[in-house]
């Protein structure tokens, strides 16, 4: 499936956005990783609720991309499978 992603906030100084998947509907927590290969974008799902409070107060979505990076919501990873040399957080 080809995805279009559409971020609607990003944080060049925090490296992180989030945003819309269009053709699935879901929302997202996205941010850069790199391994020895490449680099590439982590997806994390959000809910509705939760989109709508991180553009409302985008201080409220520390405590997930922080979680996020540390691998603490690997559950929430979505579109992409989890490579098998995972990268880490570029901050």
């Amino acid at each position: 499936m080809k995805y279009n992603f559409i971020d609607v906030y990003v944080s060049k100084e925090k490296r992180f956005s989030i945003g819309r998947e269009s053709n699935t509907g879901k929302y997202y927590l996205s941010f850069p990783v790199r391994n020895q290969l490449a680099e590439y974008e982590e997806y994390y799902e959000i809910s509705k609720i939760e989109y709508e409070n991180f553009l409302i107060n985008t201080d409220k979505i520390d405590i997930l991309l922080s979680r996020a990076r540390m691998r603490l919501e690997d559950n929430r990873q979505t579109f992409f499978e989890i490579p098998v040399s995972r990268g880490y957080p570029i901050v």
